[in-house]
């Protein structure tokens, strides 16, 4: 089938590669320990998309059957290469009133729901509608367009989550202030207490793009007001992120309000959130 046609030229190319690095290594271009961990050397002429996507340690001596079973490893992978599908989302609390139809989410809140634990205001409010798909995929990322032009009531707040528990999680959104602005932030929160980090946007932006990235156990949220240059808004590490996750949309009003907000251009993408160029990892 094409499918396998496909698959077995990436095979080649993946073959190509590892043959590539062990060359470079043993001709001192590249250190073996970056060969390891995915790194290759400028201007080698690898492809780094595969690497990139999942950490493989690669062999630099490879007999015929050792470079099967790494080709076998990596061709499985692409196999099972996460896709945005709504039927697999699932919701936790799941709202009285939502449309789900032509890619579009619309999820009406309801008053006094909302997402945080402790800090500062020393209450612990779970009970906002989450909407979300499981991953045990370690590199990628999920990009959604939020629309929130009813939003008029402080704090109310729509935007992409990743739920694991109730004392584990993060989300990004825009929350309503007043007139003149609102808040555009983030929460994280790690063994039952949330941060916010914020800054002020004015109150006439109604919509926001997101996109939500992970790296193993690290994760970045970023915004774009066009869906096309997006700006980081927070990195981070989650404690109980480094298996399976949850992640997707949410939407809630934590006082007494009720707004519709509207869902749509949701993607996954093999992640944007490109591995660190600079100083290398410490040895651990």
């Amino acid at each position: 089938s094409q499918e396998i046609k496909e698959l077995r030229t990436e095979i080649h190319h993946i073959g190509n590669n590892i043959n590539q690095i062990a060359r470079s290594v043993n001709a001192g271009i590249a250190r073996a320990e970056d060969a390891k961990r995915g790194a290759v050397p400028a201007g080698s002429g690898l492809r780094v998309d595969v690497p990139d996507r999942k950490k493989v340690d690669v062999p630099l001596a490879l007999n015929s059957a050792e470079r099967y079973n790494q080709l076998v490893i990596l061709g499985r992978w692409r196999c099972r290469k996460l896709e945005f599908d709504v039927r697999k989302m699932r919701w936790t609390r799941e709202p009285e009133n939502y449309t789900i139809e032509d890619g579009t989410i619309r999820i009406t809140t309801k008053p006094g729901t909302d997402l945080w634990q402790r800090t500062y205001y020393h209450f612990r409010n779970d009970n906002a509608p989450v909407f979300q798909m499981e991953t045990e995929e370690r590199f990628f990322s999920f990009v959604v367009k939020t629309d929130f032009t009813g939003a008029h009531h402080r704090f109310d707040q729509c935007g992409v989550v990743m739920y694991l528990d109730s004392e584990n999680w993060l989300k990004g959104s825009v929350e309503y202030e007043n007139e003149e602005f609102q808040h555009l932030g983030s929460v994280v929160t790690n063994h039952g207490y949330s941060d916010w980090a914020t800054t002020a946007i004015p109150a006439q932006v109604k919509t926001m793009w997101y996109r939500f990235s992970r790296r193993e156990d690290d994760y970045c949220i970023e915004c774009s007001p066009d869906g096309k240059q997006f700006t980081q808004m927070r990195i981070c590490h989650m404690w109980k992120g480094a298996g399976k996750i949850s992640f997707g949309i949410y939407a809630c009003s934590p006082e007494d309000s009720s707004f519709t907000a509207v869902f749509s251009d949701m993607e996954i993408t093999d992640c944007k959130w490109l591995a660190h160029d600079g100083q290398a990892p410490d040895e651990e």
